[in-house]
């Protein structure tokens, strides 16, 4: 299943990785006692009356079932390592195929992903023009960034709001960390080196420091 080849990659004897698939969201939902529908087009209406699942997921169930699929959905959200998840199926009964669906529903996935493009295009931008502290500082903006994303993924007291919540302010103290050292608004060249100098002290300070003390 999708969900053990992030744990496999990822996974270390100190550190197990947790990945998430349709099938586990499932089977997480069962086991809190959260009834699974097998919806079609004798109990659509029952089946969404009865699960609480976000609009946009249930506007597809919908669809899906009403061109001829059979859909397979938990009852609500379940919460998995700081966020909660969907987890649904929708295949064609005719040929067995179909689609193996999960969403989040903290929406905080996209966010993250386009943080960490950003400062990998700080870390590139920095590199091919040998920008030396520069690179530095990125460097340890994304590793920072990575692992203090990991510790609020391992905090299970987290609600999935305070999770996201958090992981918004890790994003913008390594984004700003990350591009501190790129520019320096002085006219000489010891004045340049002096403030790029602090800029990447203070870079450093907000990925290494920073970072863990906000809460």
């Amino acid at each position: 299943m999708e969900h053990l080849v992030p744990e496999q990659m990822f996974s270390t004897a100190e550190n197990p990785a947790q990945g998430i698939s349709a099938v586990k969201a499932l089977a997480i939902a069962s086991a809190e006692g959260q009834r699974i529908w097998t919806i079609d087009q004798n109990n659509l209406n029952t089946a969404l009356a009865a699960i609480n699942l976000d609009t946009d997921i249930e506007n597809e169930i919908r669809s899906a079932v009403n061109s001829g699929k059979v859909a397979t959905a938990h009852e609500a959200p379940v919460a998995f390592s700081g966020t909660t998840v969907t987890g649904y199926l929708l295949i064609d009964p005719a040929t067995g195929a179909g689609a193996y669906k999960i969403s989040g529903g903290a929406n905080g996935g996209w966010m993250l992903i386009a943080a960490f493009l950003i400062i990998v295009a700080i870390i590139l931008f920095s590199f091919f023009t040998r920008r030396v502290g520069a690179f530095i500082s990125a460097s340890v903006a994304f590793y920072s960034l990575a692992n203090r994303i990991e510790q609020l993924a391992a905090d299970d007291s987290l609600s999935p709001e305070e999770f996201v919540r958090r992981a918004r302010i890790a994003m913008a103290i390594a984004i700003t960390a990350a591009a501190l050292p790129l520019s320096s608004s002085s006219t000489n060249a010891y004045g340049q080196a002096s403030e790029v100098a602090f800029r990447i002290w203070v870079s450093g300070f907000l990925s290494i420091i920073g970072i863990q003390l906000f809460p």
